[in-house]
Order: structure tokens, then sequence, then C-alpha cells
């Protein structure tokens, strides 16, 4: 018997197609050829953030619940000026700068990073030298020199003195023990001393905050030209919020 004759009007078989990708499963990309690779975003007007800032300065976690440091460990505020507080001491708060306190403890260094809210162990380039007193409380600000060069700018002490100048002269006596090149003391003096010194350092400058009694709170200072035909004066200088 010969073999049956498949029928004219049979469907040829068909070629499989892929099934489409599930949901949430990525698509290849096409290739492009002139398609530029992908780059991290800056930090913003590239000055220095959080992250570069504890890269500079810490470690890893501070894990050990020690309460006697909890009040070494406070954030600083810049609040509207006391009335009646007076304003001899000024300094200046770089652009984009990250506020630290770093605390001489028995066996180490705690860096207490304002941003976050969280004390660190101290990387070994920030750790105070051997023989700085316990519990002594550096008041920092972080910044970038020149756009590279990470610098720990020094301008205040974290303790009970209320006394600006005796506080500026207590940390004087302290800066032997603050490692380099990563530290340097923060120079303070009058408001209008500041104004022409700010313009030559080496990173850029937000404002000019008044130092007072409490270490933990500046007041930033402002100067504000009233248009011609005002009345009152031309000029009003003086420490505002922030």
């Amino acid at each position: 018997m010969s073999a049956p004759v498949p029928s004219a009007s049979a469907k040829k078989p068909q070629p499989k197609r892929k099934a489409p990708p599930a949901s949430g499963q990525e698509q290849p990309c096409k290739k492009q050829e002139h398609s530029a690779p992908s780059q991290q975003q800056p930090c913003k007007r590239q000055q220095p953030c959080v992250s570069s800032s504890l890269a500079s300065v810490v470690a890893d976690a501070y894990l050990q619940a020690d309460a006697d440091l909890a009040g070494l460990m406070r954030a600083v505020q810049v609040k509207p000026r006391q009335k009646g507080s007076p304003r001899n001491y000024a300094t200046w708060k770089p652009a984009d700068s990250v506020f630290f306190t770093l605390i001489k403890t028995k066996a180490n260094t705690v860096a207490f990073c304002h941003a976050t809210g969280q004390p660190y162990h101290a990387a070994p380039q920030a750790r105070l030298a051997d023989g700085c007193p316990e519990r002594t409380a550096f008041l920092c600000q972080f910044c970038m020199d020149n756009g590279k060069v990470p610098r720990l700018l020094v301008f205040d002490l974290v303790e009970s003195c209320e006394d600006v100048q005796a506080r500026g002269q207590h940390l004087r006596e302290l800066a032997r023990f603050l490692p380099q090149p990563l530290y340097t003391v923060q120079w303070t003096g009058e408001p209008e001393a500041l104004e022409g010194f700010t313009a030559k350092l080496p990173h850029k400058v937000d404002c000019i905050v008044g130092l007072g009694s409490d270490p933990l709170r500046l007041e930033r200072y402002m100067r504000v030209a009233l248009p011609p035909g005002m009345p009152g004066a031309a000029t009003f200088e003086g420490f505002l919020v922030h």
C-alpha cells in the first residue's frame, strides 16, 4: 500500500515564538553605538556631603551604651539671637559643612556626627592623641579644602564654661592633641574682621556664625542693606535665624 499523501490544505508547522519576559523582569538593552556611560550623581554643588565626611572621620559604629557621653552628643543648632546675649566672637561656617563632636574616652576616640545623630569609632587619622584628658569634646566642622583635601575645623569645646574667651583659651591649650593634617583650629574673632578673611579661604563659606555661652547654639550673622528712600538705618547688622 502506498503512504497517504498529506493534504495541500494542511498547515505548515510555525516556529515557536519566545515568551515575553515576566512582569518585573529586566528588559535587555538595545545596543547603542554612541550611548554615554552612566555616571554617579555628584554631591550638591560638589561640596562634601555626609557620606564623604563619614569616610574621612569614622571607622565603624560605636555600639557601647555609655550614659556619661550622652550629654556631649547633642547636635549644633543655629538659632535667633537671645536678647541681651553678647556676641563678640564669631567664626565661619563652610558651605555644606558637616558638624562633628570628637570625644576622648578612656580607650578610644568617639566621633559623634550631628547629621546622622549617631556615634562612631573615630578613624585612625581622626583619633585624638594619647594624653588628651578624658571626656574632652572638640566641636568641629568637616569640609573639603580646594574640593579634595578633607579637613576638620575645630572651633569650640563642648563644656559647661559659658565664657567664650575662656573656652577658646582652653581649646588652644588642647590643640597639641589634635592629629595633623586632618585637624585645624579655626580662627574666631569679631564678625567685621572675618569678612575680608573668608574670601581667601580654600573652601566656600556659607555664612558667619556667632559663638555664645552655649557652644552648641550658633547664630547666623547677616548684613542687610535697605533700599534708598526707606525709613530707618541704611544698613542692618546682627545675628539672625539660620
